[in-house]
């Protein structure tokens, strides 16, 4: 019985230290891809897509950093700060001291390029955004 305790023990620690792991495993996409910096290009608005790269729209110019260790850090239009996040199915969730901040429902990951629905936490407004790997 005590053998079968102490098994049961083990398994369970190994279980709960893979989670977090697991939570990045279950990313839709190459989270590999994920990893690094990447910079707000364009901003869908009316439809139509504004470049953020070009005058007279540079004030609106951002970037996110994701790091493989589950923390990033933003700075520009959006902010300047750093946190953890989450990646699960098509979604990113951005945490600020334990509470969430930002949400990203990733439509395309690729050749360095994305395209996301961005989102703030409690609030139903969505920004389509593309963004460049660098």
């Amino acid at each position: 019985m005590k053998k079968f305790l102490l098994l049961m023990a083990v398994i369970c620690a190994v279980t709960f230290m893979g989670c977090e792991k697991d939570e990045q495993e279950s990313f839709k996409f190459d989270i590999e891809n994920l990893y690094g910096t990447w910079q707000g290009i364009a901003i869908q608005s009316n439809g139509e897509w504004i470049d953020i790269t070009q005058p007279p729209h540079t004030n609106l110019a951002f970037s996110v950093v994701f790091y493989e260790n589950g923390t990033y850090s933003g700075s520009g239009y959006f902010g300047n700060g750093s946190g953890t996040y989450k990646a699960e199915g098509d979604m990113i969730y951005t945490y600020i001291d334990g509470e969430e901040l930002y949400r990203y429902k990733v439509h395309s990951i690729s050749n360095g390029i994305a395209e996301v629905s961005m989102g703030v936490a409690g609030d139903n407004i969505t920004l389509e955004i593309k963004l460049q790997k660098k």
